[in-house]
């Protein structure tokens, strides 16, 4: 009997049984290495996660000092016996509101007010904390405590440092230096106080519902030297000290009602009115001329070295002597040129508008009718507060002054401004406080609906005592009124709103003070 040989594949009930050893051993690792993969990845997405979580942070923390520090500094005293930081001055910092300990890394005292800066620290993490204390008689007292920051790095030493700095060892304070360590960037501070001015609250009484009173209605309003190069003055333009030109200058072709000309009876109808006529610095820049249009008056202090010639209705005003008549003044169709007349005092004038300046500065500390903006970009995430092509919203409140306090430093990321809901208005006016001192250059941002909003939109710059310079920057000039009476401002770019300056240099554009600022400003 033939017997069949086995075979030599594997039978049916093995292959249903399922995979071998072999293949279970490589399943196995697979999946062990794919686990391995996941959890990478999900490592990443989680640390990603906290590294926006902490730049955002990080960010609001800058926001805060910005906000805070130098507003409570530029309100401090001048003494530097009155301070104590870290740095620059001796004796116990407190701790809070109290005097004894060191916790406190900055304090001044003024009288019957307190301000203090706690460090408090856990591990490796700084958090910093804002006192407002008041004099009760017998011991200061806690009135307000705020979180200034909760990011601070304290791995590498002193999380944050205060310099009380005293260049000519005076005993006058110059400036105070506030360090702060991140988990990626050192951040620096820096402040000065205006003791001429005191509290913020005491100079509330120095501003009105419009902060621009002592104008007197004049939307361009210089106290020492202007000069124009080929521009249009669109409304009035004043000037305490010398006017020169050169070009073709133009003022006053927008003035169509009597409510648009200066509030003074004396200069009704009068478009232009300056100190004096500074012919040498003219003629020397060309064969200028200034033409004040629309029927309406100059006005001129100290008009010795001028001439006058009338023919028809246009009266022109000349350099004495020169019989070529240029560079010359001419005012048309009727219009009246006043001579030595000064019904100004643009001395008492700008201490009025630096007051205003510095109190507008202080906000919304000043008063309870502020509040501070809201910084998010297009997405209406917050504003990691880093120079990018990215659109940036400011997010208004109705019904209250709006404050954005922005060192220049950080100017060039408004280059595209947008309004998250709700735009400036004369109830909710847009105040933006440039803290940066000194000489500040200023690139005007591209705003969302500029001209119906430009009248409600003021750059104060409180701390420049230098030269602004508002250069061409990737917008459409400034939209809104520029405010710096401690200031040389210097400007080739359109400014669609009024300037008060310490003086002003502008050339090749126009100022439409018609869009001048007319926000309310209900101090409480």
């Amino acid at each position: 009997m033939n017997a069949n040989p086995p075979s030599s594949r594997p039978s049916s009930s093995r292959r249903d049984a399922g995979m071998t050893l072999t293949e279970l051993l490589v399943s196995v690792a697979m999946l062990g290495l794919l686990s391995v993969v996941l959890v990478g990845a999900i490592a990443v997405v989680f640390r990603s996660e906290s590294g926006i979580t902490n730049t955002v942070a990080e960010s609001h923390d800058v926001q805060q000092a910005v906000n805070y520090f130098y507003l409570d500094v530029q309100s401090g005293p001048a003494s530097v016996a009155a301070y104590r930081g870290t740095s620059g001055t001796s004796g116990d910092r407190g701790s809070g509101c109290s005097d004894a300990g060191n916790d406190n890394v900055f304090r001044f005292d003024t009288a019957g007010r307190r301000i203090a800066y706690l460090l408090t620290t856990s591990g490796a993490v700084g958090e910093l904390d804002r006192y407002e204390c008041g004099w009760n008689g017998s011991s200061w007292q806690v009135s307000n405590v705020l979180n200034i920051a909760d990011r601070l790095d304290a791995t590498g030493g002193a999380a944050i440092e205060v310099d009380v700095v005293d260049d000519d060892r005076d005993d006058e304070v110059d400036r105070v230096v506030m360090q702060f360590a991140q988990s990626v960037h050192a951040r620096q501070v820096s402040a000065s106080p205006r003791a001429e001015v005191g509290l913020p609250a005491a100079t509330v009484g120095d501003c009105a519902n419009d902060p621009l009173t002592a104008t007197q209605n004049f939307q361009t309003f210089v106290e020492g030297d202007l000069h124009l190069v080929g521009v249009g003055v669109k409304q009035t333009l004043a000037v305490g000290g010398k006017l020169s030109f050169e070009g073709n200058v133009t003022v006053g072709q927008n003035l169509n009602e009597p409510s648009e000309f200066p509030d003074i009876p004396v200069l009704a109808n009068t478009a232009l009115l300056a100190g004096s006529i500074d012919w040498a610095a003219s003629a020397a820049a060309g064969n200028g001329t200034i033409s004040v249009h629309s029927g309406s008056d100059a006005a001129f202090g100290d008009f010795s070295g001028s001439a006058l010639a009338t023919k028809g209705q246009i009266t022109t005003v000349f350099q004495f002597g020169d019989g070529n008549k240029k560079p010359s003044i001419s005012v048309q169709n009727g219009g009246v040129v006043r001579q030595n007349i000064s019904p100004i005092d643009f001395a008492a004038a700008f201490a009025h508008l630096r007051a205003c300046a510095d109190v507008l500065a202080s906000m919304p500390v000043a008063c309870s009718c502020a509040a501070h903006v809201g910084l998010s970009n297009i997405n209406g995430d917050p504003y990691e507060g880093t120079a990018s092509n990215d659109s940036i919203q400011l997010v208004l409140s109705r019904d209250t002054v709006n404050v954005l306090n922005i060192p220049e430093g950080n100017l060039a990321d408004l280059h595209d401004l947008k309004w998250a809901g709700v735009s400036p208005s004369e109830t909710a006016p847009l105040i933006v406080n440039v803290t940066s001192d000194a000489d500040v250059t200023f690139e005007p941002p591209q705003i969302q609906g500029s001209g119906n909003t430009a009248s409600y939109i003021l750059w104060n710059f409180p701390n420049a005592t230098g030269t602004v310079t508002i250069a061409g920057g990737g917008g459409d000039g400034v939209w809104g009124t520029v405010f710096a009476p401690y200031a040389d401002v210097v400007s080739d770019v359109k400014i669609e709103g009024g300037v008060i300056a310490e003086s002003l240099t502008f050339s090749g554009q126009s100022i439409n003070p018609s869009r001048s600022f007319d926000g309310e400003i209900p101090w409480d």
